[in-house]
């Protein structure tokens, strides 16, 4: 059947937040146009010890919003002795 095999393709994250803690789930794959580059990329990572990121897009895009990121909450941090947390409101 035409279409059948027509996979829709992307990265796939995943969080929840409940009352003991967080759920992140994410997939694996880094893929290279219609290849498959590597099935074993880390794509969540962590900004601080409060913060999780995943990642999705290009990778060097990702590594660098990663990077950067983790410089402004350290900055944060330093500059007013409070870390960053989930009880700060965050912009999507």
């Amino acid at each position: 059947a035409p279409g059948l095999m027509d996979f829709k393709h992307g990265t796939t994250t995943l969080g929840f937040k409940f009352k003991h803690g967080i759920i992140i789930a994410v997939d694996s794959r880094a893929s290279m146009g219609s290849h498959i580059g590597s099935q074993t990329v880390k794509k969540v990572i962590e900004i601080n010890s409060f913060l999780l990121g995943t990642m999705a897009g290009g990778a060097a895009d990702c590594s660098f919003w990663e990077r950067h990121l983790t410089r402004l909450c350290r900055m944060h941090e330093l500059r007013t002795k409070d870390m960053l947390s989930d009880e700060w409101p965050m912009v999507a």
